[in-house]
């Protein structure tokens, strides 16, 4: 089988799809691939090819609506798209951001994202209605800025940058390019990253988050499983006729924290002091009676306090912590046992961690690591 390829390379999301469709194109024995050349009528050459996986936005409609083999977008550009789409789950990766801005303790927030792309709409999205939940009283500012205008100046963004002050405020950009770009106006609107504004990106550009020294946090795509899947969902259409389900979305891997989100935020110094004692000693079985006992305050002020905070109780962060302790264990040492990561991640005995595990995660830890790539 024959798979032609059409990726934006200048695009983050397009370069880590590319490599990842050709890592999993050199492991399927009969399948090889053929980068397509656009040309204004169209591609130039498109015999013997068996599909495309591409990436589309809207100029590229002409070509959808008239194409004579299967076609599977990878691209979320697209507010309605005329063939299947496999691609990154854009309001999960907006969620994302908003429950790690939450969990550094910050007051105000903002988002930069660009309108005229589906992806940045479902974006804000999910962090607007994370923070609905979780923060329902604190500020949340959007900020529209357009591809075209990305260069230019914004008189109101930067009107808000210097109204920050001392407040902790987490930014939030639709992808590192334009978080880049954001570290840019900051500076020149005098305003200190980490401290007071945390600024986070999308994608994980290795052209971008290490670009000037920025050393930008980002939340990493699963690369592999969107080509796995998009591969997958091509090979049935091609071999069965039958066309696949309109979308299918991929979960973001794991959000890197860099010097760039690097401070914890909380106006309640004891309350930076328990999350500090959490992050350091969750996966060591420690339960909220130790983080009480080292506190010397009661159970009762101790949720209180640290609800008003992080926006959620000791406990659950105590899981979040170990959740991603196991998920992380689960792929990075696949020669471990149950029992072994249970126990690596502060669990008295694996009956209690697979539970744990099944109800946060939604499947048992087994199945985890068998389904991830």
């Amino acid at each position: 089988m024959i798979i032609g390829i059409d990726m934006l390379l200048r695009a983050a999301y397009g370069r880590g799809v590319l490599r990842a469709l050709q890592v999993a194109l050199a492991r399927r024995e009969g399948w090889a691939f053929r980068m397509l050349e656009r040309t204004p009528a169209g591609y130039k050459d498109l015999r013997q090819i068996d599909g495309i996986i591409g990436f589309y936005a809207e100029e590229d409609r002409p070509f959808l609506d008239s194409a004579k083999v299967p076609v599977i977008n990878v691209s979320s550009r697209m507010f309605d798209c005329p063939v299947p789409v496999v691609t990154d789950d854009n309001i999960g990766i907006g969620r994302m951001a908003a429950d790690y801005f939450v969990e550094l303790g910050m007051e105000a927030f903002l988002y930069c994202g660009r309108r005229e792309h589906h992806f940045a709409v479902l974006r804000e999205e999910g962090f607007r209605q994370r923070l609905r939940e979780n923060r329902p009283n604190s500020p949340v500012d959007i900020f529209d800025i357009p591809e075209s205008a990305v260069q230019g100046e914004h008189p109101l963004l930067m009107e808000r940058l210097r109204a920050i002050g001392d407040q902790p405020t987490g930014l939030f950009c639709v992808h590192d390019e334009l978080a880049l770009r954001l570290s840019q106006l900051a500076k020149a609107a005098a305003v200190d990253i980490p401290q007071p504004l945390a600024l986070l990106g999308a994608d994980d550009d290795d052209l971008s988050v290490l670009a000037n020294g920025a050393l930008l946090s980002s939340i990493r795509q699963d690369f592999d499983r969107i080509a796995l899947t998009a591969l997958d969902s091509l090979e049935k259409w091609v071999t069965t006729g039958k066309v696949p389900q309109s979308l299918v979305t991929v979960p973001p891997l794991q959000l890197i924290a860099r010097a760039s989100t690097d401070v914890l935020h909380a106006a309640d110094p004891r309350m930076r002091e328990a999350m500090r004692f959490i992050r350091e000693h969750a996966c060591e079985g420690i339960r909220v009676e130790d983080l009480r006992s080292r506190l010397a305050m009661s159970r009762r002020v101790l949720e209180t306090r640290f609800r008003e905070s992080f926006g959620h109780s000791p406990y659950e962060e105590i899981l979040r912590i170990r959740i991603k302790a196991a998920k992380r264990l689960l792929l990075e040492e696949p020669e471990a046992t149950i029992p072994q990561i249970a126990e690596k991640c502060g669990y008295e005995n694996s009956k209690q961690f697979s539970a744990i595990f099944k109800k946060r995660v939604g499947c048992p830890p087994s199945d985890f690591r068998r389904t991830s790539p």
